[in-house]
């Protein structure tokens, strides 16, 4: 192994006699590694060894005596991992990744691509909750851990606004462009494109977690700050986040912007009359993916009315939203993201449709 590797780093396979040297000449080994000749007022050298005798010749090459043993050079490894380990802000995520033994995994082949949460981040956590992960190192520290890594080497420009990446853990996680930036679900890359021999690191200000429900795609995404406000003033956020199976068609922030500020400000002003039956109209009580819509598909809606699906060439829409990205998956439903606020129609007429923790 390591003795033979050694010994074939002295030997070059060609008969190279002294006054064959020359100073500066490089010689590839038969280990696969180079070896420079330095010749000075000081004699002959093989990289740091000297030559003391020469030319000791045999019908198969030459013998070269020096006085001191050759070692290849140690190719220097750059992984995922080393780049976290040499890094001032990630001590957390180092010892993290130590404790979870995820050292050696990750410095495989690969190749990774890694979403780094700095110290910050981590500490965002608060510390009750790093010493639980801390004690539990294999089980929900490895499992977060394994969320914040994709197979794979994903460069930022790789990234697509609405991306559905499958972590190494198992389940999804979200990309959006937003104002310029980008992010895995509520987390933004504050440095991109950090190179390894195995991958790429991205650095991120979060640490990112499975979302347990429908409300957690809304509150991890950065285009949803309105949505999610109107969730929580409508009292709707503990009914949305249960056991169950929903399909909710998630209006983004520019959605809601459209309505103008005035009729915004008047539905937060009755949050759980008005407001909540236009947020309900916008939950189905059962999960619809999308390939699962056919065109004119209705929908009866918590609020009571039906919705309608119109797939055509331009896309598929939910009454006149058209659904902009699908399938954002969590354990009690699904949540397409769409253009425009549903508003029920005044004269619709409501069957009856019940949802257990929602009246």
């Amino acid at each position: 192994g390591t003795l033979a590797e050694i010994l074939k780093y002295h030997v070059v396979g060609a008969a190279a006699f002294s006054g064959d040297l020359k100073d500066g000449d490089m010689f590839t080994t038969l280990e696969g590694s180079d070896i420079k000749v330095s010749i000075n007022e000081g004699g002959v050298f093989i990289n740091d060894a000297q030559v003391i005798f020469a030319d000791y010749e045999a019908p198969n090459g030459v013998v070269h005596i020096i006085d001191g043993v050759l070692t290849p050079p140690v190719e220097e490894t750059n992984t995922v991992v080393d780049i976290v380990v040499n890094s001032d802000v990630h001590t957390t995520l180092e010892a993290a990744v130590v404790a979870a033994e995820l050292v050696e995994p990750l410095s495989g082949a690969g190749p990774f691509t890694v979403f780094a949460p700095t110290d910050s981040a981590f500490a965002l956590l608060g510390e009750e909750t790093i010493n639980a992960l801390l004690a539990d190192p294999k089980g929900a520290l490895s499992s977060i851990l394994q969320y914040h890594v994709v197979g794979g080497k994903v460069m930022s420009d790789g990234l697509t606004d609405g991306q559905i990446v499958e972590m190494s853990e198992g389940t999804d996680a979200f990309i959006s462009l937003f104002d310029d930036m980008a992010y895995i679900n509520q987390a933004m890359i504050i440095v991109k494109d950090i190179e390894a021999d195995n991958g790429v690191v991205h650095v991120i200000d979060a640490v990112i977690t499975q979302p347990a429900s429908i409300v957690d795609i809304v509150v991890n995404s950065p285009r949803h700050t309105t949505l999610e406000a109107a969730v929580v003033a409508a009292g709707l956020a503990e009914a949305l986040s249960a056991e169950g199976s929903f399909t909710l068609f998630a209006p983004t922030d520019a959605a809601f912007a459209a309505l103008g500020e005035e009729t915004i400000n008047t539905l937060l002003a009755d949050p759980t009359g008005t407001l909540a039956e236009i947020l309900k109209y916008h939950v189905v009580g059962a999960a619809a993916f999308s390939g699962e819509l056919k065109d004119g598909d209705m929908f009866p809606t918590l609020e009571g009315s039906d919705i309608k699906v119109s797939i055509n060439e331009e896309g598929v829409f939910i009454n006149d939203a058209q659904v902009i990205f699908a399938d954002y998956e969590a354990p009690n439903g699904v949540v397409h993201v769409i253009d425009g606020v549903l508003t029920p129609a005044d004269d619709s007429s409501k069957g009856e449709y019940e949802v257990t923790g929602i009246e």
